[in-house]
């Protein structure tokens, strides 16, 4: 890769969360602790085998979390953990001139609960139904799918009016396969095939903290 960002513009870095800015894919933690892990993982295998739609089966694995509380989400949310790196680029990212962004086919409260600690400019997750601190199992308005975080980044550089050649995406499946090719260099954290099937390029040794070498070097 023979791009590079230049430090004196505004950039935008867009990243998935799940198993990216997290080692984590939250809803099996949250799966885990509802006890209906084994339900949810039969789900996400046959939506990987190709036998289910993503939207189709986000529904299905979330009305398994039916009574799940809004403190469940908080228990887990302190388990999470970040990817090697991300500490560093979540720290070093603001002082280069960037906007870090999350668009997540994950949760809100988890982003919520994120961007309170980290400097995070914008993120897009799923609204879940609730009534009275417990969720009803049900997805509220959009499902945020790969053609939804596409549109959202696009969006984000319109409203930001940040120049497509200082746009970064990352991220590690193949539902962020259109984000990636929507951003000006899109990047796959120890991807899985079906995302280096329709991207360039990809991080498979190095933790997350190589990004910072995408910037120009000052003379």
């Amino acid at each position: 890769m023979d791009q590079y960002l230049d430090p004196d513009v505004l950039s935008l870095f867009c990243f998935d969360m799940d198993s990216t800015v997290i080692r984590e894919e939250v809803i099996d933690e949250l799966a885990r602790k509802h006890g209906v892990f084994e339900e949810v993982s039969r789900v996400t295998r046959e939506a990987m085998e190709g036998g289910m739609a993503f939207d189709e089966a986000l529904k299905l694995r979330v009305k398994y979390l039916k009574g799940l509380s809004r403190k469940s989400f908080e228990e887990v949310y302190d388990l999470l953990t970040l990817s090697a790196g991300m500490e560093i680029i979540l720290r070093e990212l603001p002082k280069l001139n960037t906007k870090v962004s999350i668009l997540s086919g994950g949760f809100t409260p988890v982003l919520e609960l994120f961007s309170r600690k980290y400097p995070i400019h914008f993120f897009k997750a799923n609204e879940l139904e609730e009534n009275g601190g417990i969720f009803t199992g049900k997805i509220v308005g959009e499902i945020i799918n790969k053609e939804k975080k596409s549109y959202y980044l696009d969006q984000l550089i319109t409203r930001e009016t940040i120049l497509k050649s200082q746009v970064v995406a990352v991220g590690d499946g193949a539902n962020d396969a259109l984000m990636l090719n929507t951003a000006n260099i899109g990047i796959g954290f120890h991807a899985k095939q079906g995302l280096k099937d329709q991207i360039s390029n990809w991080i498979d040794f190095c933790d997350m903290s190589v990004l910072l070498f995408l910037f120009r070097p000052s003379i």
